[in-house]
């Protein structure tokens, strides 16, 4: 029968309608917080590009600094996905911005679909609340890495607290000093914390460590004139890290 959902979310962030715009609306604002690399064509189509596979969005609703509404390609079971934004700024206030995201999974055993959709859009959306908040406006080096990991949250966080130098489990807003292997001395801030996702935010950039069933994802947003440098060092931690 599949499933059709939707779920209604809100934020405040400290930044203007038109810098919010910026970060949703443009390719350099998405490879900032959102997946892979985007290329957006106003008022038209959003491209996203993971390496492996990539997403085209119909953009159904464009209106600069207040409105933001796209749909991606259905699939052949009829599943799609949706995302609106809207966008209020207030005098003097932090600017609010509602989301609506809603779909559907053409599938009998949706569930595990779906709750994987629900906990990466949280995930995302936080990340551009952090990229507001801290990195607004600075041009991001996207990097991205997908590979297999059996044996479930255990083995996520065991590789992790191997190789990151993690002692425990952080908690938000923990400060952590790290030593990761061909990395290098990390200093950085605990920012999002689940039984599925690690994200830590530096001085230079926002780092995501996630698992998806028996896959593994590992996501960068490098700021800086060291942002390629930091790329192939992460790159090559990842390949050593996670080699099935």
């Amino acid at each position: 029968m599949g499933h059709r959902w939707e779920e209604q979310g809100e934020l405040r962030v400290d930044a203007t309608p038109e810098e919010v715009w910026d970060a949703i609306a443009t390719g350099p604002g998405l490879d900032a917080w959102f997946m892979g690399r985007n290329e957006v064509r106003p008022g038209e189509r959003i491209h996203t590009d993971m390496g492996d596979f990539t997403t085209d969005f119909t953009v159904t609703a464009w209106e600069p600094a207040k409105r933001l509404a796209y749909r991606a390609d259905t699939a052949d079971d009829g599943s799609f996905h949706a995302q609106e934004w809207l966008i209020e700024g207030r005098d003097g206030a932090a600017t609010v911005v509602r989301t609506v995201t809603s779909g559907f999974i053409g599938r009998d055993d949706w569930q595990g679909e779906f709750d994987a959709a629900r906990a990466g859009n949280a995930m995302y959306v936080h990340t551009l609340v952090q990229y507001l908040e801290h990195f607004r406006g600075r041009t991001a080096r996207p990097s991205v890495a997908a590979g297999a990991l059996p044996g479930g949250r255990e083995a996520l966080w065991g590789r992790l607290r191997d190789r990151l130098r993690l002692t425990g489990t952080p908690a938000v807003g923990d400060p952590l000093h790290l030593t990761p292997p061909r990395v290098g001395p990390l200093d950085a801030v605990a920012d999002y914390v689940t039984p599925d996702f690690l994200g830590l935010r530096t001085a230079d950039g926002l780092h995501r460590f996630f698992r998806a069933g028996d896959v593994v994802c590992v996501e960068h947003r490098l700021f800086g004139d060291g942002a390629a440098t930091a790329d192939a060092a992460w790159r090559l931690w990842f390949r050593e890290t996670f080699p099935g």
